[in-house]
């Protein structure tokens, strides 16, 4: 198994949620002028010129997440890997994992770079609501760490989501349960 850094910066420009699901929008990589998002129904990736808007990208196109290869590449929280998802990823045959910031994750998954993105421990709805609409707009699922869909809008829990599994391919989320 290999281990790679990824030395980008990245974040949330913004998302809206619906009751239960988010809905839109934006992750990006400022330091490379790259966005994802999520544009009527479909995921796509888009390069932009310093001060252009998104309908000006000087690249643009839709994204889809893989079928998952029999040995997967991981995506991991840079600070905050915890005891249970190790447990987790050392029961999967893994090729290869990196660490990148959350938002980053989830656009590798959208775009086939990697084939899932585990996180065990709380997390709260805003830091992951434009991840998971994009990578559900790219055909990936996330969900609960028992396979249930992922809430959001849950002021009862002050806006916290205990953990999630992100899939690029959603039968192999199907055949790791």
């Amino acid at each position: 198994m290999t281990s790679r850094g990824r030395g980008n910066i990245g974040g949330n420009v913004g998302a809206i949620v619906r009751p239960e699901e988010p809905v839109a929008r934006v992750a990006g990589l400022p330091d490379r002028l790259e966005v994802r998002a999520r544009i009527g129904g479909r995921a796509e990736r888009l390069r932009l010129a310093w001060g252009a808007g998104m309908g000006s990208a000087a690249e643009r196109r839709v994204i889809r997440t893989r079928a998952a290869p029999e040995r997967l590449t991981a995506a991991t929280s840079r600070s905050h890997l915890d005891a249970r998802t190790e447990e987790f990823l050392a029961r999967l045959p893994l090729a290869a994992r990196y660490a990148c910031g959350s938002s980053i994750k989830f656009c590798q998954l959208a775009q086939g770079d990697a084939d899932l993105y585990p996180r065990l421990s709380p997390v709260c709805e805003w830091d992951i609501a434009a991840g998971c609409a994009i990578l559900a707009a790219a055909g990936g699922v996330a969900s609960d760490p028992q396979g249930a869909p992922l809430r959001f809008g849950r002021a009862d829990r002050k806006f916290l989501v205990p953990g999630f599994i992100a899939w690029g391919d959603p039968a192999r989320a199907q055949l790791e349960r």
